[in-house]
């Protein structure tokens, strides 16, 4: 079997989300298999070396050279996607024949364009769309939110397979159908909540000594993340400047969400992006992982922190603008508690009766909890979506 991947980033970049470093495991479930295997992506640096050392067997690279587009403007974010789709094409329109095209919800429009070309092809691949984030959320203008969301029907409905992190994002894309096409998609679009590549179900030592920070944030400081409503928060905490809070990474907001905190007398440490390797061990010894959301965005968007904090053993604080379903979620599987940033009052209250009553001996999060991002049962998983 021959199969081709495509995404903006691939291992080891792990500055920007999980996918890249799970792009990882793919590729090496794939070879596993016996299979051929070509990646297009973009990188910050050419690492054909580590490759060539990580990945003996038949696998083909297509890349370009780029910093990450957090850090380039829109114009040149555009671009880049124009280069994954034109090495993408190039590579499907080749005379290799593709029996599996994994395409990724980013770059936005790539999805769509390969299924197009997968069907003027005489034989056609079988497409899985994985939908990591549907962005749907962040467009405000009204015709622009109808066009993404007819985007998003056209490539579940030109992909054979279609993969979401939750019910609630399985049930959101089900919603943009009539009822009359609503059953057909049901059966194609699955639940497979993304994998912590690096996590250690075999270990007795999941709980951790929780004496560095009360509350680790570690993630992109932008619009979306509602850290500035956060922010409110923790100032009507009567003891917040006793409290050990620590933000790690960058964003667009970053500066501002700094001197809104400085105007709040808070005694948040805001630290640079460090890399997995370095923030699992700190997170590890945190009380609580924030989760935070500028609105509810659990039918959109599974948080990949939320995976990160768990498999460190650390709890989550969920923090929205206004209910959001990951609350069922961490209700049910008692790994944290959630709080409602439009109600900061109410919110500092919980969030300061969690923390007296933290006791990290009833803080273990269950073996149960974690091996849903264990990536041996996502794999499992996958396959039966993929072959059976």
């Amino acid at each position: 079997m021959k199969v081709l991947i495509v995404h903006r980033y691939f291992w080891p970049e792990d500055s920007v989300a999980e996918e890249p470093l799970m792009l990882k495991d793919y590729v090496n479930w794939h070879l596993g298999k016996g299979h051929e295997v070509d990646i297009v992506f973009g990188s910050q640096d050419d690492y054909s070396d580590l490759w060539k050392e990580q990945f003996k067997s038949k696998l083909n690279f297509h890349y370009f050279i780029s910093d990450i587009d957090r850090k380039l403007s829109f114009l040149n974010r555009i671009l880049n996607s124009i280069r994954v789709l034109l090495l993408a094409a190039r590579s499907i329109l080749s005379s290799r024949k593709f029996d599996l095209i994994y395409v990724f919800s980013n770059p936005p429009l790539v999805s769509l364009f390969i299924n197009i070309l997968n069907r003027f092809k005489k034989k056609k691949s079988k497409v899985i769309f994985i939908l990591q984030d549907n962005v749907i959320y962040r467009i405000k203008n009204d015709i622009v939110k109808l066009l993404f969301k007819n985007y998003l029907k056209q490539v579940v409905s030109l992909s054979d397979v279609t993969l979401t992190l939750s019910k609630p994002m399985k049930y959101e894309i089900e919603s943009y159908f009539s009822e009359k096409y609503q059953s057909l998609v049901r059966r194609k679009v699955f639940v497979l909540v993304n994998f912590c590549f690096d996590l250690d179900t075999s270990s007795d030592d999941l709980c951790h000594k929780k004496d560095l920070i009360d509350i680790i944030y570690a993630g992109n400081h932008g619009p979306s993340q509602g850290l500035m409503s956060f922010l409110e928060v923790i100032a009507n905490i009567k003891n917040h400047r006793s409290l050990k809070i620590s933000f790690y990474g960058e964003g667009t907001q970053k500066e501002e969400i700094i001197k809104k905190s400085r105007k709040l007398d808070l005694m948040i440490k805001f630290h640079p992006n460090i890399s997995r390797k370095e923030i699992k061990p700190i997170i590890a010894k945190s009380k609580f992982g924030l989760v935070s959301m500028e609105k509810s965005l659990g039918s959109y968007a599974f948080p990949s922190k939320l995976a990160s904090y768990l498999s460190c053993g650390t709890k989550v604080i969920v923090s929205s603008n206004g209910e959001d379903p990951l609350k069922n979620y961490i209700e049910k599987n008692n790994c944290g508690f959630a709080v409602d940033s439009a109600n900061p009052t109410k919110a500092a209250e919980i969030i300061s009766q969690k923390l007296e009553l933290f006791d990290e001996r009833k803080n273990k999060i269950s073996r149960k909890v974690l091996e849903q991002f264990d990536k041996n049962i996502y794999f499992k998983t996958l396959d039966k979506i993929i072959f059976d």
